[in-house]
């Protein structure tokens, strides 16, 4: 498993990849995150200052964690593949 700052890392390109495709791409060459995303997404929303600076304080920020969050926990449940294919379009 890569060290935590790396892990730390590509989870943050994670969140903030501009669309899912580049999410996907990210994923691919991370899947550690899979194992570690949902518990680390679930650190970040237990304290609203991590919270916010996760997302350069926008109003959005929990949502945006919370479906991140889904995604990644439907990952470990049907694959990656299928979990991403199963995201709207558009």
């Amino acid at each position: 498993m890569p060290p935590a700052d790396q892990t730390m890392s590509a989870l943050m390109s994670f969140l903030h990849a501009p669309n899912w495709a580049d999410s996907r791409r990210i994923l691919d060459a991370h899947p550690e995150l899979v194992n570690v995303g949902v518990e680390m997404i679930d650190v970040m929303l237990s304290d609203p200052s991590t919270t916010a600076l996760a997302y350069r304080g926008r109003s959005d920020a929990e949502a945006l964690l919370k479906t991140h969050r889904k995604v990644l926990a439907r990952c470990r449940q049907v694959g990656v593949s299928r979990a991403f294919a199963e995201l709207p379009r558009g």
